[in-house]
């Protein structure tokens, strides 16, 4: 092998891995809505195309280290989050496993964005949808005003 198919291949399956790795290290029990789920999704998108950009400007070598190292930071923030969102929409961790998949993983996100809490808890209110709140926290004034307006 030379070292272009080397860094090709470590710019595919280092990012992967890391993916992989932090979705198996979730367990904290936590949820995400769909809204701060999309805020990840839109970070995540917007620092990768940035990562793109800035490797496109720079020689070939140091722009794919520059892309895996990026595309494995992202994926290691993002990954906790995608699992808690499949956990909050009642869905298996298995998702999330699958989501690191081309393709397959943009289609999982979008599903995850429009896809409601599990338990059906979320109350609709006079500005949309207030979702359930995780185990513990309090609603905050705005959120209680709406919700009394049912």
């Amino acid at each position: 092998m030379d070292g272009g198919t080397i860094m090709f291949l470590v710019t595919i399956f280092v990012p992967a891995g890391v993916w992989i790795v932090a979705v198996r290290s979730e367990s904290s029990g936590e949820y995400v809505t769909r809204i701060e789920f999309f805020g990840y999704f839109l970070v995540a998108i917007t620092v990768g195309a940035f990562a793109v950009v800035l490797a496109d400007h720079v020689n070939a070598p140091a722009g794919r280290i520059i892309t895996a190292a990026v595309a494995s930071i992202v994926n290691y923030l993002f990954a906790p989050q995608t699992v808690r969102r499949c956990r909050d929409a009642g869905w298996d961790k298995t998702l999330a496993y699958l989501a690191v998949i081309p393709f397959v993983g943009f289609f999982i996100f979008l599903a995850l964005i429009f896809k409601g809490s599990a338990d059906g808890s979320a109350k609709s209110g006079a500005f949309g949808v207030v979702e359930r709140k995780r185990p513990g926290e309090s609603y905050s004034p705005a959120e209680t005003f709406v919700a009394k307006k049912d």
